[in-house]
């Protein structure tokens, strides 16, 4: 197993932390699936985890007395039978007196995603206004926990939200509320889980990365450090929000100082990734890079110059079938170079230069063991503009 001083800091077990993992890359599978069809690392968690993790959200929402009931009742019903799935569902809407079909709909027989959020709360008369926000695909009954210095003090549990509703939860002396506390759910966003009774949720600082955690947002900071010829040796800060598993919306920032060109220099990167599952389309990433650094010396300049990047992307991820090992994805991007304060003949006159290179990528592979298999196919057009001499060129290139 893991390590105790890795697991120790996880909010949840190992395999629940792996499953959300998953989720939030898009990766979970239907748990109804064939055998067949499991990727390697969703056999497990897909034959087991969730249903497991689903079945436990399950017993909660019945409570302990009657899911235990329905399941004496339902092995001596069947005891040295064989109940198929049709059988289990029908005893339990039966014993519970509840028509469950948004757990087995929504929890077992699909991949679809669970996301309460907790928007806004207010006090108001005898009851705080707790407004919440269904952003996922599943409807389902949930439970509300409000804590006093981290103690669990009261749980209530309300009907699935389809879009957005106001519920209300008796007054009383609470720090915070939490959706889900248990992270039995399978709410891939625990991030909105969670809200304080009065007051912001304030990011908390750390130190290169860290676990995600709904009541602990976090920006993580390192020091940066770099070298080129023209800027010199570059020394400035990293800043990140890459808890683990990765959020959907990340970002990563270097800013530095150049001591040989003494300007700020640095890279950034901004990327969300959108989950879709419609036909071949899994996922979508939509990303947006710059970097600014100085050039010259490199080029024989006899002053220096500067140069700028804006790179916006849209990448699509494709499935080739339900436990296929080909992979794909393509990718389209522009990116937009700014050359500028060129001093081309050493005289008081500046050059700026705008270029922009559109590309397009088409990578596959087939992550076989035994024959594993990769390739990449581009196209780029540039329409770039030359510094000596002045010029604007165009070209096309195929790889």
């Amino acid at each position: 197993g893991l390590p105790k001083r890795i697991v120790g800091n996880l909010p949840t077990s190992a395999m629940q932390f792996i499953l959300r993992a998953q989720m939030k890359r898009g990766h979970a599978q239907d748990p109804s699936l064939h055998s067949a069809e499991f990727s390697n690392i969703n056999y497990f968690l897909g034959c087991y985890e969730k249903p497991a993790l689903a079945f436990e959200f399950l017993e909660q929402y019945l409570g302990v007395e009657r899911f235990d009931k329905i399941m004496h009742s339902l092995y001596d019903k069947w005891e040295f039978k064989h109940p198929g799935p049709d059988d289990v569902i029908a005893h339990f809407n039966k014993e519970s007196g509840e028509d469950l079909s948004w757990f087995f709909d929504g929890f077992i027989y699909s991949s679809d995603e669970v996301n309460y959020k907790i928007s806004n709360i207010k006090q108001e008369g005898e009851n705080y206004k707790i407004k919440i926000k269904n952003t996922g695909d599943v409807n389902a009954p949930f439970p509300i926990t409000a804590y006093k210095k981290g103690t669990a003090v009261e749980t209530k549990w309300y009907d699935s939200v389809e879009s957005s509703d106001v519920v209300d939860f008796p007054n009383g002396d609470y720090d915070y509320f939490v959706v889900d506390s248990s992270y039995t759910m399978l709410d891939w966003n625990m991030d909105n889980n969670y809200k304080k009774s009065k007051g912001i949720n304030m990011p908390k600082i750390g130190y290169a990365t860290g676990f995600d955690r709904m009541d602990k947002k976090q920006l993580y900071l390192l020091p940066a450090l770099g070298y080129n010829v023209n800027d010199g040796f570059m020394a400035g800060l990293h800043l990140n929000n890459l808890s683990l598993p990765y959020p959907r919306l990340k970002f990563v920032a270097n800013t530095m100082y150049g001591f040989n060109s003494q300007k700020i220099v640095g890279t950034a990167l901004l990327q969300y990734d959108q989950v879709v599952h419609k036909g071949a389309l899994q996922r979508v990433s939509y990303k947006l890079g710059s970097k600014q650094f100085s050039l010259g010396q490199d080029l024989g300049l006899e002053n220096r110059a500067d140069y700028g990047t804006i790179t916006p992307s849209v990448t699509f991820h494709l499935m080739h079938g339900e436990g296929s090992l080909w992979t794909s994805k393509v990718e389209l991007k522009n990116t937009f170079v700014r050359f500028s304060n060129v001093d081309k003949f050493g005289d008081a006159g500046e050059t700026t230069a705008d270029n922009i290179y559109t590309k397009a990528i088409y990578d596959i592979q087939h992550a076989s063991v035994l024959a594993p298999f990769e390739a990449s196919f581009s196209a780029e057009y540039a329409n770039y503009e030359n510094v000596f001499p002045e010029e604007r060129l165009q070209s096309v290139r195929l790889d």
